[in-house]
């Protein structure tokens, strides 16, 4: 059986056979390296600071009018230039917390739902399906 087994490509099941296959697996453990597979990154490069000035700012400016596909009459509306005011009194130390996708989300359903809310007193109708 095991001559035939060498002979015909076949793994044999014997317990002796498999415990000899254990043990000549184990011997020839060893520990690889990744050395080979490993990629050299490029160092994480930090965007510059741009200094403050009237220009850079205009351009910035005209950038983000462009990219958000805004009115020209973004500049003009009292809510940006209150967000404009209060981003001028942020500390100079920190950097200006801008909220995600997620976050902005949700302020915006809790500022729809305060809404409602008023609404719903202001007229005194029963809403509670939407609240």
């Amino acid at each position: 059986y095991t001559q035939w087994c060498k002979e015909s490509g076949f793994v044999s099941m014997l317990p002796e056979d498999t415990k000899a296959r254990r043990t000549a697996s184990t011997v020839q453990l060893e520990q690889g390296s990744l050395d080979g597979h490993l990629v050299k990154q490029a160092a994480v490069v930090k965007k510059p600071v741009i200094p403050y000035t009237v220009e850079n700012y205009e351009l910035a400016s005209l950038r983000w009018l462009i990219c958000t596909d805004q009115s020209l009459r973004a500049f003009e509306e009292p809510t940006y230039l209150a967000m404009m005011e209060l981003a001028k009194q942020a500390p100079r130390d920190k950097p200006l917390p801008i909220p995600s996708r997620k976050m902005t989300r949700k302020q915006i359903l809790l500022l729809a739902n305060d809404h409602l809310a008023e609404l719903k007193k202001l007229f005194n109708v029963s809403c509670t399906a939407y609240l």
